[in-house]
């Protein structure tokens, strides 16, 4: 509650000095339909705020700032409770299409929704996988553009530190098997398993010297861009330290877990190159998107290559003052077999997702989302409805709803079904 308050004071005293300045307050609570433990963070009732100002000193040069912090009155984890995060900030340089920024920052390259082979250089906060958000770090952002050519260079000095969910939060698997990367090994979960997250390790020096480049040119009626990459890994190896009873060795392996699981993180370097083709034709987009990446380094305990292919079919309808957007995409990924802990990358194996945005009027939007995965034919559904009233005021509504075998990464959350509501006021 306090970094929210310092804040909106924060905000008081530079509109004071004329700075440009927006944001957002915003109220959310709910939680799980059926709560998993006691000593789990299975409700929601929060405070949230955004502010994002710039100052202008010159015709070309300006400050800008983002901060954003969030208090949650029902959390059980102490450092989760409030957070606070400096989005941005930093001193630009803009003459034209020339931008030079020093300070805080994040680069974000479009490319397909839900899930991005193009972002690459990115640090997040999961502490709310369904809310996550982007991390900023400290180097260099410089953004060009000639004609239909435009590029950009990024050059980070220290990357930060990707946010996991804490030892109380139910986005731990806290259901019968615990994911791995590996058909050949399953690992069995007790009842009331818990968790503890130990100190990260990093290889290589994964957080330093982080850098980014990417091209793109837009033609008549597609745009086309590449990027390349070097630095930290976006997800770290999550490496589970636990005592195990042999259930079955063959033909497949089998292990009950004892209480609790120690997971580790561990950080890593790698080099990536990704590209993006994006082709519109009238109301139709079409999208594809894909990445190589290659871990860093000569530990025993890294990924093997991956590569990871999107693409999409987006077509938006006009009809009586109305617009409906239908999206449908298609994912799949290429790894080698390996042993590990496996939540994220699992479900990026051919795997589909299709989605509707309907706007009846400018006061209320209709969104569905639904993602499944071939494999085990587990899923996700997210409904969310929107009002916007009083021009600045929006009440909203969402859903979470997951099915699906137990030995799958969605499956997993199976007891994680949730509703919310929330009221955000934007100034």
């Amino acid at each position: 509650m306090k970094l929210l308050l310092q804040i909106l004071l924060l905000t008081t005293a530079l509109k004071a000095f004329g700075l440009e300045s927006s944001g957002y307050l915003q109220s959310r609570g709910g939680g799980l339909f059926t709560p998993p433990l006691t000593d789990v963070t299975s409700q929601t009732l929060n405070l949230e705020g955004e502010y994002v100002g710039q100052l202008e000193f010159s015709k070309v040069f300006r400050v800008n700032a983002t901060l954003w912090g969030q208090s949650d009155f029902l959390e059980k984890s102490e450092t989760s409770k409030e957070q606070f995060a400096v989005d941005e900030l930093t001193l630009s340089y803009q003459k034209i299409a020339r931008r030079l920024k020093l300070g805080y920052s994040y680069r974000s390259w479009e490319g397909t929704d839900v899930i991005n082979p193009m972002n690459l250089l990115s640090s997040d906060n999961y502490r709310d996988p369904m809310h996550s958000r982007k991390q900023s770090g400290y180097g260099v952002f410089y953004d060009d553009a000639i004609g239909n050519w435009e590029w950009d260079a990024t050059y980070l000095f220290q990357q930060s530190t990707p946010l996991l969910p804490e030892e109380e939060s139910p986005w731990w698997p806290r259901n019968l098997y615990l994911p791995t990367e590996s058909d050949q090994l399953s690992l069995q979960i007790p009842e009331n398993m818990r968790y503890r997250i130990l100190d990260r390790e990093v290889l290589d020096h994964a957080f330093e010297n982080n850098w980014a480049l990417r091209i793109q040119h837009h033609f008549d009626d597609f745009d086309l861009a590449v990027g390349a990459m070097e630095g930290l890994s976006p997800l770290p190896i999550l490496s589970p330290l636990v005592n195990v009873a042999p259930i079955q060795i063959y033909p497949k392996e089998i292990y009950r877990l004892q209480s609790p699981i120690e997971i580790k993180p561990i950080f890593y370097r790698q080099r990536a190159v990704a590209g993006k083709l994006v082709w519109t034709l009238g109301d139709t987009i079409i999208r594809f998107s894909t990445n190589h990446v290659q871990p860093l380094g000569d530990d025993t305990r890294l990924p093997g290559w991956s590569d990871l292919y999107v693409i999409a079919l987006e077509r938006s309808f006009y009809f009586s003052g109305q617009m409906l957007t239908l999206l449908a995409q298609y994912m799949d990924s290429r790894r080698p077999d390996a042993q590990g802990l496996s939540i994220l990358t699992s479900l990026y194996e051919k795997s589909y997702f299709t989605g509707l945005r309907w706007a009846p009027n400018e006061n209320w939007t209709v969104m569905l989302a639904f993602f499944q995965e071939t494999k085990f034919h587990s899923y996700f559904f997210r409904p969310e409805i929107n009002w916007r009233f009083e021009e600045n005021w929006n009440l909203g509504l969402e859903g979470y709803f997951f099915e699906g075998s137990e030995e799958s990464g969605l499956g997993t959350y199976n007891k994680n079904d949730a509703g919310y509501i929330s009221l955000k006021r934007s100034f």
